[in-house]
C-alpha cells in the first residue's frame, strides 16, 4: 500500500484552541485544512507557530514583513523535510514561491490561489514562473484562465477545484421542504448591499442579513445599518449552529455581488445550497462556476436593483420552483462540491508525485 507522501501545510492565520474539539461536538462545520492534514498525516504551522519560533530568519522576518513572511521562511527552513508544502493563500505561498526560487527548490509548493489577477500579482507570478509548484489549485475558472492564459503557466501545473463545504454540518432538517418567512443574505466580501437595500424599498418581504465581518467596504456602516428599510434586519455575532438556524428557517437565500474576478460569496452560496435553498446571486465573474440561472435560482445583472427586486418578487410567489430548486442544489453538493470532495481531490494530485507529468485535472459542474 502506498503510503502518503510527507506534507506540510502552511495556514496563513491563527486557530482556535478548541476548534478540533468543537468539530468533533458538533458545534462548528469541518475545515478544509484539517481534513487534508488528517488524510495526509501532515504536519501543519501556523501564525502561532511564527511567534512561538526562535529561529533568527523566523524571528526577523516576522518583525520587518510580518506573520506571513515569517511562516513562509518556517516552510522554507523545513522543505527538505516535506515531499510537498502545502500553502493555503498567495499571502503566505508567494513569499515562500520566492524563498524557493532563490534556493532552486523546485515541484515542491502547492498553493491554493484565491485572487491571482490583481496586476501586482500578475508580474509577480509571471517573473517567478512554474518551477518552483508542484501544483496550482484554482477555485473558479476566470483564476484558471488568468495562470495558464494571461500570465503563461503550463496548464499542468493546475487544478481547478470547486470551494469546500461541509455538507454533514450544513444539511436541511426534518422539515426540509418548509419555505420560511424571510429571505437571507449573508457575508462581506465583494457584497453590494447598497443594491439589494434599493430593491427592499420596492417589496414587503422581510430581509435579515448576516453582518460577518461587517465593515463599511461591505455597504453600510454600523450607523446606516439601523436606518436602513424597515423590511431589512442586521443580525450580527451568530455561532455557527445559529448560522444554519437562519438558513433552514429562509425561503431563500439573497448574494448581492460586486463584479470580482475571485469566488467572492462562494461560502455563503455553498452554505445555503447545501442546505436545500435556491439562490439569487448576481452575475460577478468570479461566481459563474457556481450558479446557472433558472436551475440553482435566479443569476440577475450587477448592480440592478430593479432586476434584483422583480427575481425576489417572482421566488417568492413560486414555492414549487424553490423546492424543486433546493433539492436539486443539495444533491449537487452531496455529489460534487464538498470537503470530501475537495481533499480527495488534492490527495490524489500529491499522490501522483512531481507535478512535471501531470495532466490536467478537472472537477466541474
Amino acid at each position: 500500500m502506498q503510503s502518503s507522501p510527507r506534507t506540510l501545510i502552511l495556514l496563513a492565520k491563527k486557530r482556535n484552541a478548541n476548534l478540533t474539539s468543537r468539530i468533533s461536538m458538533g458545534a462548528e462545520p469541518r475545515v478544509e485544512y484539517l481534513e487534508l492534514a488528517h488524510r495526509l498525516g501532515a504536519e501543519l504551522l501556523d501564525f502561532d507557530a511564527v511567534e512561538a519560533s526562535t529561529s533568527p530568519p523566523v524571528r526577523v522576518s516576522r518583525r520587518w514583513m510580518g506573520l506571513k513572511w515569517g511562516l513562509a521562511w518556517m516552510g522554507f527552513l523545513r522543505r527538505n523535510d516535506f515531499d510537498f508544502v502545502y500553502a493555503t493563500g498567495e499571502d503566505v505561498g508567494i513569499p515562500l514561491t520566492i524563498l524557493l526560487r532563490t534556493a532552486r527548490c523546485y515541484g515542491k509548493l502547492v498553493m491554493v490561489v484565491h485572487h491571482a489577477g490583481t496586476p501586482k500579482r500578475r508580474r509577480i507570478l509571471r517573473m517567478l514562473g512554474s518551477r518552483p509548484y508542484h501544483s496550482l489549485v484554482c477555485l473558479n475558472t476566470v483564476q484558471e484562465r488568468i495562470l495558464t492564459g494571461d500570465i503563461g503557466l503550463p496548464r499542468a501545473r493546475v487544478i481547478r477545484l470547486h470551494n469546500w463545504i461541509d455538507h454533514h454540518f450544513f444539511q436541511p432538517g426534518a422539515e426540509e421542504t418548509k419555505l420560511g418567512g424571510y429571505m437571507l443574505s449573508v457575508g462581506m466580501e465583494d457584497r453590494d448591499y447598497d443594491t439589494l437595500r434599493a430593491a427592499a424599498r420596492h417589496f414587503d418581504h422581510p430581509v435579515r442579513i448576516v453582518a460577518s465581518g461587517w465593515s463599511p467596504g461591505a455597504g453600510f456602516t454600523p450607523i446606516e445599518a439601523g436606518s436602513a428599510e424597515d423590511n431589512i434586519e442586521v443580525v450580527r455575532g451568530l455561532s455557527f449552529a445559529e448560522l444554519r438556524d437562519l438558513y433552514a428557517g429562509a425561503r431563500f437565500v439573497v448574494v448581492p455581488l460586486k463584479s470580482s474576478e475571485k469566488a467572492a460569496g462562494v461560502t455563503t452560496i455553498l452554505e445555503a445550497m447545501a442546505m436545500g435553498k435556491a439562490v439569487v446571486v448576481s452575475a460577478s465573474p468570479g461566481i459563474m462556476d457556481y450558479v446557472e440561472d433558472g436551475v440553482t435560482g435566479r443569476v440577475i445583472p450587477l448592480g440592478d436593483p430593479h432586476a434584483l427586486c422583480n427575481a425576489i418578487v417572482e421566488m417568492w410567489r413560486n414555492p414549487e420552483a424553490l423546492a424543486l430548486m433546493g433539492k436539486r442544489n443539495r444533491a449537487w453538493i452531496e455529489e460534487s462540491v464538498n470537503t470530501d470532495r475537495y481533499v480527495s481531490a488534492v490527495a490524489e494530485r500529491l499522490s501522483r508525485g512531481n507535478g512535471e507529468s501531470h495532466e490536467r485535472i478537472f472537477i466541474s459542474q
